[in-house]
This record gives structure tokens, C-alpha cells and sequence, in this order.
């Protein structure tokens, strides 16, 4: 087990794309150069990111059945590291995992896993198991919607000693969601990778009400104050 003094205290954040248009990583790439706050996207697909930022490019495999990126674990990846041939991270859409993914993973170059989800736990650290650590998450925004204001970022045991990766989804912050099902309604009819920006610009202005958006807005603002930094970062504190 790692030496948990070595975890910042301060939250670490961290997306999933989930296939969103490049316009509205954009607009959280902006968010972020605003406050000066670094972060690991878990990516879906292919996107370009600032030049010379220091945002941590890792993958977002969808292993389910009804997979777009490939037929096989090895196929999926191999076409994921085609995009990011320098990510060190992964974590499974839908939190889809089981032991057999272990192997694919390190066959591909990935260090880490961040599927885990332990929400809220004190003292978290992670844990190295054949040759795979694993990172375990915090939060995340779905978590955020079902239990708490959404007022701002101020979740219970957030004071806590232990690692706190938290995750926010970017189409999220861009609808200010209230409700993972409120988000599905408004998304309905709408080919989230193919969609304009006119399209979701009108969902966008149409909400007005307190939402993640508020979350994540409350979240920079008390990561600006503190240094930041990816999970990847992570990996030779902890050998």
C-alpha cells in the first residue's frame, strides 16, 4: 500500500468526454485557463487540446457490447492509444470492469486504472496489484446531482485526510445539469458527437437554474487558491 502522506490534500479533477463535441471541450479548456487549474480527461475520442498545456491526455474505453471504438479490448485500445500514444490512464465508461482488462491494459502502455468508484471514502490511497495501479474516485458530478446542492462544490468529509480524484462530465457543466435523467430528456433526439453548436447552445441558454455548472464554477474557484495536478503525477510519488 502506498505512503498516503504523499497525496495532496486538495482535490484532484478529473473528466470523462463521453463523446462530446470539440465546442464544448473548448469551453472547458477556457474554464480552466481562467482559474489556472490543470486536469486529466479520460477521452472518448479525438480532440485537440491547447498548445502547451499541461492537461493529462488519458483514455476512456467503452468496453460494453455496443462499443463504437472497436470490436475487442485490444482492438478498442489500440485505436484509443492511436489518438493518445502517450496515456498513461485509463477508466472504463459505465465502470465497466473485470479482472480480464488487466492484462489489456498493460499491454497497452497504461500505468493506472481509475474505474473504482468509492464515493466519499476517508483515507483513500491507491493500490498496485500485478503490475496495474488503481485510482480510486472521490466524486463525481452524477453523485453530486443525486445527493447534495448544487449550489456549490461542498461535499461531505471533503476535509478528510485521503486521495480525492473527483470527475465531472463536460456535457454536464455545458447543460448545468440537475439531474442525470433532467440531461438525458433534453439530450433526446440529439447525435451527441455529430451535434452543432446551435443545438446545444439553445439547451445551454434555455437553463438558468443553479446546476453543475454552479458545482464546477464553486470547484475552480477553491482550486485556484491551491497548486493542481494531474493523476499521472501521481505515479513516481508513489514508487
Amino acid at each position: 500500500m502506498a505512503k498516503q502522506q504523499n497525496f495532496p490534500q486538495t482535490p484532484l479533477l478529473a473528466f470523462d468526454t463521453d463523446w462530446v463535441p470539440q465546442f464544448v471541450m473548448d469551453f472547458i479548456f477556457q474554464r480552466l485557463v481562467h482559474y489556472g487549474v490543470t486536469a486529466t480527461f479520460f477521452c472518448s475520442s479525438p480532440y485537440v487540446f491547447p498548445e502547451g498545456s499541461l492537461h493529462e491526455r488519458a483514455v476512456h474505453p467503452n468496453f460494453m457490447a455496443d462499443s463504437t471504438q472497436g470490436k475487442t479490448p485490444e482492438e478498442i485500445l489500440a485505436n484509443l492509444k492511436a489518438m493518445y500514444p502517450n496515456a498513461r490512464g485509463s477508466r472504463s465508461h459505465r465502470l465497466y470492469w473485470h479482472a480480464g482488462l488487466r492484462s489489456h491494459l498493460l499491454q497497452a502502455g497504461i500505468q493506472y486504472n481509475a474505474t473504482a468508484f468509492t464515493p466519499l471514502q476517508p483515507s483513500l490511497s491507491p493500490w498496485l496489484f500485478k503490475g496495474l495501479w488503481h485510482f480510486p474516485i472521490w466524486w463525481s458530478d452524477g453523485l453530486h446531482m443525486d445527493q447534495f446542492p448544487l449550489d456549490k462544490f461542498d461535499p461531505p468529509s471533503n476535509q478528510a485526510f485521503g486521495l480525492k480524484i473527483c470527475v465531472f462530465h463536460p456535457i454536464h457543466i455545458w447543460l448545468n445539469s440537475q439531474s442525470p435523467e433532467q440531461a438525458k430528456l433534453r439530450l433526446a433526439g440529439i447525435n451527441l458527437p455529430f451535434a452543432t453548436q446551435d443545438e446545444l447552445v439553445r439547451l445551454r441558454e434555455s437553463n438558468t437554474k443553479e446546476g453543475i455548472e454552479t458545482v464546477f464554477e464553486d470547484f475552480l474557484q477553491q482550486a485556484a487558491k491551491k497548486s493542481s495536478q494531474t493523476l499521472s503525477q501521481l505515479l513516481p510519488e508513489l514508487r
